[in-house]
């Protein structure tokens, strides 16, 4: 991406929240992200990285909010933040993130968000919506492996610890058995 592959010194303040946030990501995810955010900003779109990585922390309070718990189950009771628990989420991991995007200082239309998601699996993401047919996750891209499951992910957590800290040893795991690449 021509914008972030500049200086540091010569980055824009949003160019450098972009560059801070991909920096978060799979370094596959983010070569893939790159390619997205490029194409969109081809074809005149302004791009804002909602969220890359975040902690399971963090997307277990997000998760809690307009949300209630009663015993073993959850109940929306106000509009949700986010769709998926953090322990089966791809942000903690680096694999996924969320973005915003306007064209000449209007919203986005449902056909911006589809050329969006298209843009993104020709980069080679995974788009939430396209898959899931969820409006509510239209800003959501991924690259996961294809063959993993949760009890996959709650087994690098257990390995990593709650709070993932230590990414790139996380990463080496899922490449070598995943291939993610």
């Amino acid at each position: 991406m021509s914008s972030l592959l500049i200086s540091e010194s010569a980055l824009s303040p949003q160019d450098e929240a972009k560059r801070k946030a991909l920096d978060t990501l799979h370094p596959s995810v983010r070569e893939r992200a790159e390619r997205h955010i490029e194409a969109l900003e081809k074809e005149g779109f302004e791009i804002v990285v909602i969220v890359a990585w975040e902690s399971i922390g963090q997307r277990a309070e997000l998760y809690a909010r307009g949300r209630s718990h009663n015993g073993s189950e959850w109940h929306v009771t106000d509009r949700a933040l986010v769709a998926t628990r953090s322990e089966i989420g791809w942000h903690p991991f680096g694999l996924a993130y969320d973005l915003t995007l306007t064209l000449g200082n209007r919203p986005p239309s449902p056909a911006a968000w589809v050329r969006a998601g298209e843009l993104g699996e020709t980069a080679g993401l995974s788009w939430r919506t396209r898959n899931r047919r969820r409006w509510s996750t239209v800003s959501h891209f991924q690259h996961v492996p294809q063959n993993i499951y949760p009890s996959d992910l709650r087994r690098l957590i257990t390995h990593a610890g709650p709070n993932l800290k230590d990414l790139p040893e996380v990463w080496a795991m899922l490449d070598k058995r995943f291939n993610l690449a």
